[in-house]
């Protein structure tokens, strides 16, 4: 409870004031998960896993120990936090977000945060995800006229093969 059993002193992690009765408090950001503590990183930062006030684990962290407190990112929970590049809600690879959250698949590309959503990456020369469905194509660039549309679609009279993709007229 902060205060020595003989009351003589203090306990590591708490700081106590007064004398009849002698309140005790944990010290968050001592590196020292103590009392009512659910984590404490040695800081009182908030946005690294441990909330500012040492009372919460921060949404998308997961965090062990006591001494100090460690705290890292949950990949696939939808919630891309600290050094995550990605994080679809899952942790299967071949969707544009890594399997381990920390880089986004060739061919793709991710944004936000909770969840990132990833699409294939139109223009770059690679047939990933929706681009394998019929009537997709890349064939590294995003001009339209050319059989494989800006949007990576094969435009009317063409037909489209290959990696990246070749198209003529049909």
């Amino acid at each position: 409870d902060g205060c020595a059993g003989n009351c003589l002193s203090t306990e590591l992690g708490w700081t106590c004031v007064g004398t009849d009765p002698t309140t005790c408090t944990t010290t968050c950001g001592d590196g020292l998960r103590r009392g009512l503590e659910a984590c404490d990183d040695g800081n009182t930062t908030s946005g690294d896993g441990c909330a500012g006030n040492c009372l919460t684990t921060e949404l998308g962290w997961t965090c062990v120990g006591t001494d100090p407190t460690t705290c890292t990112t949950t990949c696939g929970d939808a919630h891309r936090r600290g050094a995550e590049v990605c994080d679809d809600g899952n942790t299967s690879g071949g969707d544009g977000c890594a399997a381990n959250c920390m880089s986004i698949e060739s061919g793709w590309t991710c944004s936000g945060l909770d969840p990132s959503t990833c699409s294939p990456a139109c223009g770059d020369g690679q047939l990933v995800g929706a681009e394998l469905n019929a009537g997709r194509c890349d064939d590294g660039n995003t001009n339209n006229g050319d059989g494989c549309s800006s949007t990576c679609n094969i435009e009317a009279g063409y037909s489209c093969s290959g990696v990246p993709s070749t198209c003529g007229p049909t």
